[in-house]
Parts: structure tokens; sequence; C-alpha cells
């Protein structure tokens, strides 16, 4: 086989793998420029609060009326847990809602809003003896700071 085959068959192989990187790469880069779009959007209207901002909330914990507050092992805990008390399971079998708290806390504990979300946000205790106690609050027992 002549050199020139040679290299020209390397030429074709190169071009067709690039063809197949872009094909690839095209449709991705296209899916991500309408994310930025619509993530500016939501921004410009004031619907996403910059990751900074939510990362370095602190807030106190609780609401008025309650003595304290539960912090929760995960969402499912939470929706899980909310679920037992509707029943009433805890007034029989309380243990049954006591193995999904990660942690209770008396109201005005501060804490750390680690992610926003709904119904519950993700927060770390940054105060008293329960200190370190990470799980999921109830939103509105655990409200960003104005």
């Amino acid at each position: 086989m002549s050199s020139y085959r040679i290299v020209r068959a390397a030429a074709l192989r190169n071009r067709f793998r690039s063809d197949q990187q872009e094909a690839w790469v095209s449709p991705m880069m296209k899916q991500q420029t309408a994310v930025y779009a619509i993530l500016s959007i939501f921004s410009a209207l004031g619907l996403i609060l910059p990751i900074d901002a939510m990362a370095a909330a602190q807030t106190i914990l609780g609401r008025g009326g309650q003595t304290n507050v539960f912090i929760w092992k995960d969402k499912d805990s939470f929706t899980e847990g909310l679920a037992l008390v509707r029943a009433g399971v805890h007034e029989t079998k309380p243990e049954m809602v006591f193995r999904l708290v990660a942690c209770i806390v008396p109201v005005g504990t501060k804490a750390i809003i680690l992610d926003g979300g709904y119904p519950t946000n993700k927060v770390v205790v940054i105060d008293g003896p329960k200190a370190g106690c990470r799980g999921d609050a109830a939103a509105e027992d655990s409200p960003f700071p104005n």
C-alpha cells in the first residue's frame, strides 16, 4: 500500500471521528444554551436566589405557638412522618415517628440553610447542644431571612 493511501485513509478516519464528535456535542451545546437562557430569565425575574445567598442563609428555627422543631433525616422522612402524625400513629407508637427524626431542637435555635426547597429546607444546626445536627426542617420552620 502506498504512503499516499495510508495518509488518505488516516485523514478520512479522523474526519469521520470529528464528524461524530460534532454530531454528539452540537445538540448538547444547544441544550446547555437553552438551559442558560431559561435560568437567566428566571434570575432576571427574581425567581432564583443566588447560590451564595442560599448557601450562607442563617435562620432561626421555629414559629409561634411551638416549643420544639423537628429536624427530619431527609425529605422522605418528613413526608412519611407527616403522614404518620396525620393518621394519629404518633399517639400510640411514637417510636415509628422518632426513628425518622435526626434531632429535636427548641424554637429559637440557629441554623444554616444548606439547600432551600419545598416542603423542606436542608439545614445544619449551629447553636445549642444539638449543634452539628443536619437534616430537613419544614420550610415554615426554617424561613429564609429577609
